[in-house]
C-alpha cells in the first residue's frame, strides 16, 4: 500500500571471527537508518533452526515512514561507503522491505 509504514527486515549470518568488525559495521549502519527516519523494532539472535537449512543467525527489524525512506538510505553515498566492510563481515545478508498485511 503506497504511503503506508514500511519495515526493513534484515537477516544475516556474520562470518566467524568477525565480531569486532560486526560491531563496527552496526555502529555505523544504525545511525544511517535512524537519520533516514528509521525506528528499531527489535534485534534478535536465532537460537534454534526448526525447519530449513542455513537460516540467519541475526535478524533485525526497523520501521520507516515509507518504502522510499528505505530506498533513499540504501542508495545514499554513506550506505554505499560501508560496502567493503559489509562484504567482509557477512557470510549471508538479506535486506527486504515489507508492509503490514
Amino acid at each position: 500500500m503506497a504511503g503506508s509504514k514500511a519495515f526493513l527486515i534484515i537477516s544475516s549470518t556474520p562470518k566467524s571471527g568477525k565480531e569486532e568488525l560486526l560491531h563496527s559495521y552496526l555502529s555505523q549502519a544504525m545511525p544511517l537508518a535512524m537519520a533516514a527516519g528509521g525506528t528499531p523494532v527489535g534485534r534478535y539472535v536465532a537460537t534454534k533452526q526448526l525447519l530449513g537449512e542455513g537460516g540467519p543467525t541475526l535478524v533485525a527489524i526497523v520501521e520507516f515512514a515509507d518504502a522510499q525512506s528505505i530506498n533513499d538510505m540504501m542508495s545514499s553515498a554513506e550506505f554505499g561507503a560501508l560496502g567493503d566492510l559489509r562484504n567482509e563481515v557477512f557470510e549471508q545478508l538479506d535486506m527486504v522491505i515489507c508492509n503490514e498485511m
